[in-house]
């Protein structure tokens, strides 16, 4: 295997720097999470923020509130983890109104309307 310049691996840095920053624009990506009166609140990187009630997400659902004060966002910004009960969910799909069952989410769904 061809060894690569210190010229080449500065590129790569600088073309993966490049894409995340695409990407940033592009994605949904959150730089802080709490929870709150019963309400877990996502902020994003372009200052939007997506609240949501923890009761309507299966996986989360029948979580003390000591628990989901726990509520960390992923290394990435694009994911929610709970680590005292190894829970994580997607920013994106509760985004998208996937919060488990089809129930929940056509719960969820009504009241958008």
């Amino acid at each position: 295997m061809m060894e690569l310049t210190d010229q080449q691996i500065e590129n790569q840095i600088d073309q993966a720097i490049a894409n995340q920053s695409k990407i940033n624009e592009t994605e949904p990506k959150a730089n802080k999470v709490l929870f709150n009166q019963g309400t877990i609140t996502i902020y994003f990187i372009n200052g939007s923020l997506f609240s949501f009630s923890p009761k309507s997400v299966d996986a989360i659902a029948n979580l003390s509130p000591n628990i989901l004060a726990t509520v960390e966002l992923t290394p990435s910004g694009k994911g929610l983890r709970w680590d005292q009960v190894d829970i994580d969910l997607s920013i994106q799909g509760l985004l998208l109104g996937k919060f488990g069952s089809k129930k929940k989410s056509h719960e969820h769904q009504s009241l958008l309307k």
